[in-house]
């Protein structure tokens, strides 16, 4: 495990490519949608979703979460939010503006969101643009990721995924 003064944790090839590419296999396409109580906000984010349920998946993910998170953050976890999140960043719009994966406030369960991952799940070579940067200051700061990297990062680290303006990205977050 590699990490950076603990604004967050990067995990060189922790997901084999094979694994990368059975996790894609799951693509079922939706378009996703950001919104509010004011209803979507359409130009925030441009890219399709689907979801994995599987009890395996987020079993797996999750445990690699908790040894980052006693290693580093030793936050209160108690398990994933919900399904697994594979997404697709087509060009030339992909993209997902900076936005928070959890506000201080619990849902509707009583739960906070205290950290986030991420998976790069294809070759950075398959595309352009469709970097993953955060915001602690007022520079971004961006991670450069392989197939297979994982980072794990406070779920209300402002964050983006820049435009992909060639090919396609996919992550599972």
């Amino acid at each position: 495990m590699t990490q950076s003064g603990y604004d967050y944790w990067r995990i060189n090839g922790c997901i084999p490519h094979e694994v990368c590419d059975l996790l894609l296999s799951y693509g079922n396409w939706t378009t996703a949608k950001v919104g509010n109580e004011k209803g979507e906000i359409a130009d925030i984010r441009k890219s399709e979703v689907t979801w994995i349920d599987d009890t395996f998946w987020k079993s797996s993910f999750y445990k690699i979460i908790c040894d980052v998170n006693e290693d580093s953050f030793n936050y209160d976890i108690s398990g994933i939010e919900g399904s697994l999140q594979l997404t697709q960043y087509v060009a030339p719009q992909g993209h997902y503006d900076y936005h928070v994966d959890s506000f201080v406030t619990p849902n509707d369960k009583g739960l906070t969101r205290k950290l986030s991952m991420v998976v790069l799940l294809n070759n950075p070579n398959e595309f352009n643009g469709g970097v993953f940067e955060y915001l602690t200051g007022n520079h971004p700061n961006e991670i450069p990721l392989n197939k297979g990297d994982l980072i794990v990062f406070p779920s209300y680290y402002l964050h983006r995924v820049t435009p992909v303006t060639r090919g396609k990205r996919y992550s599972l977050v």
